[in-house]
C-alpha cells in the first residue's frame, strides 16, 4: 500500500508541480501542512483474479486538493483539470517507478469522481484502481514422477 501511495504522490506531483504533496495520513488528519497542498490516499478493497506470477490488488484512492488563501483571506480554488488531463493523456494507466520497481496504476475511468469537500476548502477526486503485484516465487519440491494405477496394474 505504501508503494501505491508513493505512485499516487508522483502522479499528483506531476499534475500539480507547484504544490506540496502529503501522503502521510497522520500528517493530513492532524492538519500539519500548509495549503495549498495535495493529499493522496489509497486503501485496499480487495483482490482480482491474476496469473501464476502476479496478483491484482484493488484500491480505493483519493486525491484531495486543499485550497490556499490570498492576501485578503479569500480562498483560491484549485482545478481538477490538470490531473484529469494527465490521466486522459495516459489513458488512465499511470506508470510510476517506486523503490526502483515499475508500478502501473490502472484507474477505473468510469468511476472517476470529482466533488467539492464538506467544508468548501477542498476538492476531492476519488477513483478505484488496480495494481498488478508480482507474487513471490514459491520454492519447494517439484513433482516430476507420478504413479498411476490402472485396472489393478501399477505403473
Amino acid at each position: 500500500m505504501k508503494r501505491v501511495r508513493e505512485a499516487l504522490a508522483q502522479l499528483a506531483g506531476q499534475a500539480y508541480p507547484d504544490l506540496s504533496v502529503v501522503s502521510d495520513e497522520h500528517v493530513w488528519l492532524a492538519g500539519d501542512f500548509t495549503p495549498p497542498a495535495v493529499f493522496v490516499y489509497a486503501g485496499v478493497t480487495g483482490e482480482a483474479p491474476g496469473t501464476l506470477t502476479t496478483q491484482r490488488v484493488r484500491y480505493e484512492a483519493a486525491v484531495v486538493l486543499h485550497f490556499g488563501k490570498d492576501e485578503h483571506g479569500a480562498r483560491q480554488p484549485l482545478s481538477a483539470e490538470p490531473l484529469s488531463a494527465l490521466l486522459r493523456q495516459e489513458r488512465f494507466q499511470y506508470p510510476a517507478v517506486v523503490e526502483g520497481e515499475r508500478i502501473l496504476l490502472a484507474i477505473d475511468e468510469e468511476r472517476y469522481s470529482i466533488r467539492p469537500g464538506d467544508r468548501q476548502d477542498r476538492l476531492e477526486i476519488t477513483f478505484p484502481l488496480e495494481v498488478a503485484v508480482k507474487r513471490p516465487a514459491v520454492s519447494g519440491d517439484r513433482i516430476d514422477k507420478f504413479e498411476l494405477e490402472w485396472g489393478g496394474a501399477h505403473t
